[in-house]
């Protein structure tokens, strides 16, 4: 047996820009920004967790409600930036809206 531990990338990364491709930087960033975010309502209702706190951009906002919905979560708080870009926000629980 050996010792030598490997590991596989699950989402291969990307550090370049595109030049007008068929796809636009923004709309790669914010889907991945909105898997993340799923995936750590998914884990807040896993655990029974009442809220949580994330920080996005400010242009996904409306994408992260709705993401929020399919959770049964509700955003509950938003706190933008002095620049505007982000946004801190708090979820919770439909029916534990603090």
């Amino acid at each position: 047996m050996s010792d030598e531990i490997n590991f596989n990338v699950s989402t291969p990364f990307t550090n370049v820009v595109s030049r007008g491709g068929k796809f636009d930087d923004a709309s790669f960033y914010a889907g991945f920004e909105m898997g993340n975010l799923d995936f750590k309502l998914f884990q807040m209702n896993a655990i029974q967790a009442d809220s949580l706190c994330v920080v996005i951009l400010s242009d996904n906002l409306h994408q992260a409600d709705i993401i929020a919905m399919k959770h049964g979560l509700v955003l509950t708080e938003k706190t933008f930036n002095d620049t505007g870009n982000l946004c801190s926000c708090r979820f919770a629980k439909a029916n534990h809206v603090l």
